[in-house]
């Protein structure tokens, strides 16, 4: 089944994402890290090729199942450091959902609108030190039987209860038809936990550069 402009679209636009909460949360050493131009914009990029490989191929191994309407939402998880002498600590998320019909195309203005606003919402830091991504998919149609395609990477998870956020910033809605792509900014308590179906079988993000 060959890859839609939308699903091709999509993954750079995760990548590009996820190179911006790295570099503005200061997850990583800033000096790894360039401005380099994609989707049209001028956009933050890892060049420590661990950091960059892992990125890379991690949104890389969804375009198949983004080919395939199976991704409901994408979430970047981002859990906070030790603070001595705090009752609450708190962390962070990325959540981009996706209709359950995506466009063969998407507005690529409105993709670099997005990471715009994401990086300028970014600015305010987080108090985080570590990261994971997770994936919710969209159940299949009743009695249909089918595989997910995001294996081996990715493996499945028992959805966890979860709360309300205790703030929540909109980034912005990628129109496409029949429907938008949402983005936002979602601000949380750090133990809050998303009811995901898939989560990175890999058990460690690289390790930090400074």
């Amino acid at each position: 089944m060959p890859i839609t402009p939308a699903a091709e679209q999509l993954s750079l636009f995760l990548q590009c994402a996820i190179f911006a909460i790295l570099k503005v949360q200061g997850l990583y050493d800033a000096k790894s890290f360039h401005r380099c131009r994609c989707l049209g914009a001028d956009v933050w990029w890892s060049h420590c090729v661990e950091v960059e490989d892992y990125v890379v191929s991690l949104c890389e191994s969804l375009r198949p199942a983004l080919n395939r309407d199976r991704i409901k939402s994408v979430t970047i998880l981002l859990r906070p450091g030790p603070s001595a002498g705090r009752s609450r600590e708190t962390g962070g998320r990325l959540v981009v959902s996706f209709p359950a019909k995506l466009p063969e195309n998407v507005d690529v203005s409105e993709l670099r609108s997005a990471l715009v606003t994401l990086e300028s919402c970014l600015a305010v830091p987080m108090d985080c030190s570590t990261w994971q991504v997770l994936v919710e998919t969209w159940p299949a149609p009743c009695g249909e039987r089918r595989q997910e395609p995001l294996a081996p990477r990715w493996r499945s998870r028992e959805p966890l209860p979860g709360r309300s956020p205790s703030t929540m910033t909109p980034i912005g809605s990628i129109e496409g038809s029949p429907g938008p792509i949402a983005v936002s900014l979602h601000m949380e308590d750090a133990e809050v936990e998303s009811n995901v179906l898939m989560i990175s079988s890999q058990d460690e993000t690289p390790k930090r550069l400074h």
